[in-house]
């Protein structure tokens, strides 16, 4: 019986243009082209005028004043003395009105992150009904099994609500129903469970999504006086705890809350003065906490452990109740009162205070608009301040006025000229003979800048004329990225540039170094697996603990290999293309990965992060029909690649933009150890699934495409022609797919299937030392490379055999691509630096690690 139902409560050719005279077309030609150039003037007018508005509007939300003080010595103003004084008065008291409220609000929000309680008792009504009793019956009384009338039965009512006690009306707060005080509430019968069949012990659990109750009804049948024991187990937030010997005769306390009792204790600490004085962090346990700590000393960070060893269950709330079915209703006979921790109605009344006084947006809006007119007000006084000054003391003394000027003028001149000029007589210095003189031409010519030099040519900015020095121009180092979107993530390169001409590139990694080869170390190989699921670290493991993988995982392994090499090479061409300026081939191409993401997420569960290979094979076997879907898709995707081509391949502007640009030689590719298409499209053939099969390329067919030239364009099209060999492998892949097992037989490196943890203990036991201890690998050290779509990826593992990695070392190829960016770009223009980071493609997950 279900305990839980038991309680609740209740066009034509007749309109084609007739062929005009050639004379007439002229005219009208000529026409049409003075409109259009009216046209275009018209609109580069506007837009000229839209550019100066803008550029009028923000100098002038640049130079919005911002203060609103008065200069002192407007004090001195006989007109203006009182009214001064009073604007002075009134900003003081204007901020600290403004510190007050913000002062005020912070101690509000302060005191609403605190757990605000009050006590107030919940009195609980227990009383009972009878119905279909003996003494209730008539004589010829009828009873009906199916409908109950007529039987011997009684129902068990209890209610509960809050009492408003001592509490004004205002400061009651919404009233609570009974349910949402409780947690769980169990109903025990004292009767024969021989003569009653029904259950005697009764439950309740509050559920989330449950509606509130102000009581409970239990509906049992019989004819029988009997007990009830009634056990509540109230909801308290936050939780609280019963607190066991010695610990609670310490604080004085039978419970509390978590917090509540560690705050005890940091006041027995304090008040006891047990902090140590050199190192504040240690705790010094006097007599009464060294049987409580099990030691001398403990540091404060450790306190929370100490109280978890006291921490009891808090006890329930038991009552006792008679039913009794010799009467008809027991109402309001049986009353009992509970003490219950609820929420002050004071916390919702300082939010409602704080909502109410937050200011909105146009009165904010309104309050800035007249601050900004009372500083330009201020502005304009002490402008105003300055100039009657500058009038008073020359209508003073005109003459001493002029003096002091002029020598206040020679100081400044002084300090532009140095030192060596600055003994020079006033009078010569007045003479324009002074200031025709050979250092004068040179201040000249090396203060000026290059915006001064835009409207001369070459021939003139080098010029030797006479008595002026060649004039030099200076290299500008500007930054390009980390923000930049060519950047490809964070991406930051120090240019040093000759106009446009790249002189040197220095780039700056690590903005986003993760510390993953050392995050591995304090992980065992299970946990370390998504930190690696992009290289091939599972072939590493499996090569230090001498497995052999199945055969179906390999061609599973193969075929996702390439999937993945696709989804690569699509995003790192198109959006390379985007780059320079194609956006329409990217769209096309999303809409393949989309495709090859679902079938990542039919295996695995997930689209880009899969960590589908696992130590021992794959971590689950292809389901039903998706070989058929990966076959269908590869035979269309050559079309698209074609598609993508016409646009790209052929284009003059893309041709322009990459041709010749970052060429990388041969031995310069070797010297940089680059690998993958930045190494064959300088025509070195090195492709570690030809030279050094591993899983089952050594079964398929397929062609390493190679460059001739080194530059973006070929590496562009080795990439395209790498997304047609993909295609080949995986339509190999599909048709040589054999059955069999998809991961070793081996429970303590793979886990158990689910369904014989259900029935054998020693695969329960093998699920849970792999998921919480992982397994460990033998002692000893290995490189293992594979051919991902950037190059060659590689991981050095070292083991100790624990089950955790001694050392693991990544080779990235971004890494070392990237640092060939200095001499790949050097000598080119500054737009072909976009062109060359996306023939790298680069990827800082790999690169910073």
């Amino acid at each position: 019986m279900n305990s839980y139902s038991q309680m609740g409560y209740s066009q034509s050719p007749s309109q084609q243009p007739t062929q005009q005279p050639a004379s007439v077309q002229n005219i009208y030609t000529q026409a049409q082209a003075q409109q259009t150039a009216q046209n275009v003037n018209s609109s580069q007018l506007g837009q000229t005028k839209k550019r100066q508005s803008d550029l009028e509007e923000a100098l002038k939300q640049k130079k919005r004043p911002t203060d609103r003080s008065l200069p002192p010595s407007i004090q001195g103003i006989d007109s203006v003395r009182e009214q001064s004084k009073m604007y002075d008065d009134l900003l003081r008291f204007e901020k600290r009105l403004d510190m007050i409220s913000a002062h005020k609000r912070s101690q509000i929000h302060d005191s609403l992150q605190r757990p605000a309680k009050t006590t107030r008792q919940l009195r609980v009504f227990i009383s009972n009904t009878a119905s279909g009793q003996p003494w209730q019956q008539q004589q010829d009384g009828v009873v009906n099994f199916e409908t109950g009338t007529g039987i011997p039965a009684w129902t068990l009512k209890i209610e509960g609500r809050l009492l408003d006690g001592n509490t004004t009306k205002a400061n009651r707060g919404p009233p609570r129903k009974f349910s949402s005080l409780l947690k769980s509430m169990i109903v025990e019968f004292d009767r024969d469970s021989s003569l009653y069949p029904e259950s005697s012990i009764v439950e309740w659990h509050r559920q989330p999504a449950e509606p509130e109750k102000d009581g409970f009804e239990i509906k049992r049948r019989g004819d029988q006086s009997l007990k009830a024991r009634i056990i509540i187990h109230l909801d308290h937030i936050p939780e609280k705890y019963g607190i066991s010997e010695p610990l609670s005769q310490l604080l004085g306390i039978k419970e509390d809350s978590r917090a509540g009792i560690i705050t005890h204790m940091w006041a027995y600490v304090k008040q006891k003065n047990l902090l140590d004085k050199e190192d504040r962090r240690i705790i010094k346990a006097d007599d009464n906490l060294k049987s409580i700590f099990g030691c001398d000393s403990i540091y404060y960070h450790q306190l929370p452990e100490v109280v978890q060893k006291f921490l009891l269950p808090v006890e329930p709330v038991v009552l006792e109740y008679n039913i009794m079915v010799d009467k008809e209703q027991t109402f309001a006979e049986h009353a009992y009162d509970i003490e219950v921790d609820v929420e002050d109605p004071i916390k919702q009344k300082m939010n409602n205070t704080i909502s109410t006084y937050m200011p909105n947006h146009e009165l904010s809006q309104k309050i800035s608009q007249l601050d900004e007119e009372i500083s330009q007000s201020a502005v304009a006084v002490r402008n105003a301040v300055i100039k009657r000054d500058f009038l008073d003391e020359f209508s003073k003394d005109s003459a001493a006025f002029i003096k002091n000027w002029i020598s206040s003028q020679s100081r400044d001149l002084d300090l532009i000229l140095g030192t060596e000029h600055a003994n020079v007589p006033l009078e010569e210095m007045r003479r324009a003979d002074f200031y025709r003189r050979d250092w004068v031409q040179e201040v000249g010519t090396s203060s000026a800048t290059v915006e001064d030099m835009h409207d001369l040519s070459a021939e003139e900015i080098l010029r030797d004329s006479g008595d002026r020095k060649d004039a030099d121009l200076r290299h500008f180092t500007v930054n390009f990225g980390p923000q930049h979107p060519a950047a490809h993530g964070v991406l930051r390169l120090i240019l040093e540039l000759n106009g446009e001409e790249i002189l040197r590139a220095d780039p700056h990694i690590g903005l986003l170094h993760r510390g993953t080869e050392k995050l591995m170390e304090y992980k065992n190989y299970v946990q370390a697996l998504p930190y690696m699921d992009r290289l091939d670290y599972s072939s590493a493991i499996e090569k230090l603990l001498n497995i052999e993988v199945p055969e179906r995982a390999q061609w599973i392994r193969t075929l996702f290999s390439e999937i993945t090499r696709i989804l690569n090479h699509i995003m790192a061409v198109l959006s390379h293309a985007m780059d320079v300026g194609a956006l329409t081939p990217f769209l096309y191409g999303f809409e393949e990965r989309e495709k090859l993401m679902e079938f990542y997420e039919r295996v695995s569960g997930a689209r880009l992060h899969a960590a589908y290979i696992r130590p021992g094979g794959v971590a689950f076997d292809l389901p039903h029909g998706l070989l058929e879907d990966i076959h269908k898709w590869a035979t269309q995707f050559s079309s698209r690649i074609d598609e993508i081509e016409e646009i790209v391949t052929g284009n003059r502007i893309w041709k322009e933009r990459t041709i010749g640009v970052g060429r990388v030689t041969a031995d310069e590719a070797l010297d940089y150890a680059f690998s993958g298409p930045m190494l064959r499209g300088s025509g070195i053939p090195w492709d570690l699934r030809k030279t050094q099969p591993y899983d089952k390329y050594s079964e398929v067919d397929f062609d390493v495409p190679v460059g001739e030239n080194g530059d973006c364009y070929d590496r562009y099209i080795c990439r395209v022609q790498e997304m047609r060999e993909a295609v080949r492998i995986i339509g190999q892949c599909c048709n040589k797919m054999p059955p069999g097992p998809y991961k070793i037989d081996d429970h303590k490196i793979v886990p158990p299937p689910r369904a014989s943890m259900k029935e054998s203990m020693e695969s329960l036991i093998h699920h849970f030392k792999i998921f919480s201890e992982g397994f460990s690998v033998p002692q000893g050290e290995t490189y293992t490379a594979i051919e991902a779509p950037k190059g060659e990826m590689a991981v050095h593992l070292i083991s100790d055999g624990s089950n955790r990695p001694y050392k693991c070392k990544i080779r990235a190829p971004g890494f070392a691509h990237l640092a060939g960016a200095d001499f790949i770009s050097r000598h080119h223009f500054l737009p072909d630096m976009v062109a060359i980071i996306g023939t790298m493609d680069l990827v800082f997950g790999e690169v910073d690690r």
